[in-house]
């Protein structure tokens, strides 16, 4: 009801104008509180019992991380995105085709903060997912195109670069270990 804004206290539309930017901040606040909520309520759930939850939330998040939201909004979306992905585990398989391109699209925004977290939902959703298609991808990051990966982490935010490379670490690593643990084929 949040994301969707039908709440009362955000569904006061015969308020003065004068009070829009006021009740949009406010807005927002519930909509960040509620976000901060979902990963821990996927820790406190079963992975199937948040997954099924996770998929009525899915489309509020997403649709905070397109241009048109600011800065905040997508860089928070991007963040409770990556966090509930953790929380799933290995029941995030299911939602590779929503949060791959979203996460991929998040990784060229303009702003650091934003593809920082963007590319932490990728190493996250690479080491919970077994799908080919992401430890791939993980691999291509990591290992085919360290030049890239180096270019993007020096042009970042000093606290931005170190958390950046440390996503990137830890995806890679994991994708070393599903592949040292998976049978090698010929």
């Amino acid at each position: 009801m949040l994301c969707k804004k039908k709440t009362m206290c955000q569904d006061m539309t015969d308020e003065a104008s004068s009070e829009d930017e006021g009740e949009a901040e406010h807005d927002e606040l519930l909509i960040e509180y509620a976000g901060e909520v979902v990963p821990s309520l996927g820790k406190a759930m079963s992975q199937a019992e948040f997954a099924t939850q996770f998929a009525n939330l899915l489309p509020l998040f997403a649709n905070k991380t397109k241009k048109s939201c600011s800065v905040a909004e997508r860089s928070f979306s991007f963040g409770t995105l990556a966090e509930a992905v953790e929380a799933l585990g290995s029941a995030s398989g299911q939602f590779v085709p929503q949060l791959l391109p979203l996460f991929q699209e998040g990784t060229r925004d303009e702003d650091n903060e934003v593809r920082s977290n963007s590319i932490y939902g990728l190493g996250v959703l690479g080491q919970h997912e077994t799908n080919q298609l992401i430890q791939e991808l993980v691999k291509s990051v990591s290992h085919d195109f360290p030049d890239q990966v180096t270019s993007v982490v020096q042009s970042l935010e000093p606290e931005v670069a170190g958390r950046l490379q440390a996503a990137v670490a830890a995806a890679a690593a994991a994708a070393s270990q599903s592949s040292a643990v998976s049978p090698a084929t010929s």
